[in-house]
């Protein structure tokens, strides 16, 4: 199985995998700070808590790495999982719609949020969506044969347009 077409993710997907537990990593962390601000002392809570943020920072970066994004003639793929691995492969014909969103916060870093839907997924919700380079794009709008430059879309609230101006 030649895969001809290897496309690397952005390092924004590791905040798209903390995303989730922004809560555990940042307000007990702040809390801990501020604690040891006023009253002088480290606690062995912030320790713990400090400890458990590195540790979920260091698996998110770890998911990102095992993230992979491929392509042939036929099928495109998707292997994730750091312990528990996972490759998916979906034809390219089974491929309904590819949304390709150039948001302002994204776009400082030069990335762009590729999702990808099949006829088979879910009604409010992606199949895969992913952090690619701008660069990228279109190689794999290539790649994936569905997208071509008259046909993409590109997403901004009003409340981002509002925010850049």
């Amino acid at each position: 199985m030649d895969r001809s077409y290897r496309c690397p993710t952005h390092p924004l997907m590791i905040l798209s995998f903390v995303r989730r537990l922004i809560f555990v990593l940042l307000l007990p962390v702040v809390r801990g700070i501020l604690n040891y601000g006023l009253s002088g002392t480290l606690s062995n809570l912030l320790i713990w808590e400090t400890v458990l943020a590195v540790v979920i920072l260091i698996i998110s970066f770890a998911r990102w790495r095992r993230f992979k994004l491929s392509a042939d003639d036929e099928f495109f793929y998707v292997d994730s999982g750091v312990l528990f691995t996972r490759e998916t492969q979906v034809r390219l014909s089974r491929i309904s719609c590819v949304y390709i969103e150039r948001q302002p916060f994204t776009s400082i870093f030069g990335a762009v949020k590729v999702s990808i839907d099949t006829d088979a997924g879910g009604v409010k919700e992606s199949d895969f969506t992913f952090f690619v380079s701008a660069r990228q794009v279109d190689p794999l709008c290539a790649a994936l044969k569905t997208v071509t430059p008259k046909n993409r879309i590109y997403l901004c609230s009003t409340g981002q347009i509002a925010l850049m101006s």
